[in-house]
């Protein structure tokens, strides 16, 4: 059965009322609850109710094929068991499809990962706890906040039980063969955690994230299994393609990432055409190309062409099988 990783991500703050001089001694709940309730009914009725239910259309039509993750924070989750438990029983309808996994992450979706190690665990256990009671389910996949990332979360992320991470080298302006780059790699290829490279085009300066320094990750990282979403882009697409074929023989742990790489409405910065597509499957294998982990910010419309796209190329099932899940559950869970 043809699997796809997205995540969509939902969050509502716990807003505060105007506290003057005044309110001291007379007024001690600083948050406004009202405002909170009103925001909260207002954007599900526009938007939450209408995603569940396009969700689970799809689900529907598709026969269980379409797949995604759900990161809710534990406060918007706290919001609507008070304010508005219809939204939560339209989560629950979503979970018992099985075909959604609820991601864990921060339970404020705070930045406690930069300030406090132990806030932070403490928060990722308790938005577990949350998902268990409310969804029935055990998450092993970790969305920081902002996916911010670093040595010493990949470390504990490790210890919480995670599986991987996502860098994006231009837009976390890093060098991708930096010497601190490299001390994250090593780390992740120490605790075995599989990472998401951005690569291609992304308004930096080319230097830095040249598509080629991802051969020198390769070398210096045999071990570390790691994949280009977008497989370099228009403008670096042989780059990619000849990073993978380089490493082929020795590790072979480099995955192509076919994220936003649709040609619908013509030639963008990382589109890619099906012969494109199907000489990476030529040159690099049938079990070396992933579908679905970057870039949760499509339409729903538009990532149903992008399954069909891959579903007319000329591959074998058992190839469009694996590019569609079925090698990304292999990488992760053996």
């Amino acid at each position: 059965m043809s699997n796809i990783s997205l995540t969509f991500v939902a969050h509502q703050p716990n807003r505060l009322i105007h506290y003057d001089f005044f309110k001291i001694g007379e007024h001690a709940f600083y948050e406004d609850d009202d405002l909170n309730a009103r925001v909260l009914s207002t954007v599900a009725e526009r938007c939450y109710f209408p995603a569940t239910r396009l969700m689970k259309q799809l689900i529907e039509l598709t026969g269980g094929k379409f797949r995604f993750g759900l990161a809710l924070s534990g406060v918007i989750l706290e919001q609507a068991l008070y304010h508005r438990p219809d939204l939560i029983a339209a989560f629950k309808d979503l979970a018992e499809t099985g075909c959604v996994d609820f991601l864990a992450m921060p339970y404020y979706n705070s930045l406690a990962s930069v300030y406090s190690p132990q806030e932070f665990a403490e928060q990722i256990e308790e938005h577990r706890e949350l998902l268990k009671k409310l969804f029935h389910q055990e998450t092993d996949v970790l969305m920081n906040t902002g996916m911010l990332y670093s040595n010493a979360i990949a470390a504990q992320a490790e210890t919480l039980g995670f599986k991987g991470i996502k860098l994006h080298p231009p837009y976390q302006d890093f060098v991708i063969d930096g010497e601190e780059a490299f001390k994250v790699y090593e780390k992740a290829q120490e605790l075995g955690l599989f990472v998401s490279f951005h690569s291609g085009m992304h308004w930096n300066r080319l230097k830095k994230s040249n598509v080629l320094l991802f051969d020198e990750v390769a070398w210096s990282f045999p071990d570390l299994k790691f994949s280009l979403e977008h497989i370099g882009g228009y403008h670096f697409f042989k780059d990619a393609l000849a990073v993978m074929c380089n490493n082929s023989r020795r590790g072979n742990n480099i995955y192509a990432g076919w994220t936003s790489i649709r040609n619908r409405d013509g030639m963008g910065g990382w589109s890619l055409t099906d012969e494109q597509l199907e000489t990476v499957i030529f040159q690099t294998g049938e079990e070396h190309s992933i579908f679905g982990l970057d870039f949760p910010y499509a339409k729903a419309a538009d990532i149903k062409w992008d399954i069909e796209r891959i579903k007319r190329l000329s591959l074998s099932s058992e190839c469009k099988e694996n590019i569609l899940g079925a090698t990304l559950q292999r990488v992760l869970f053996g």
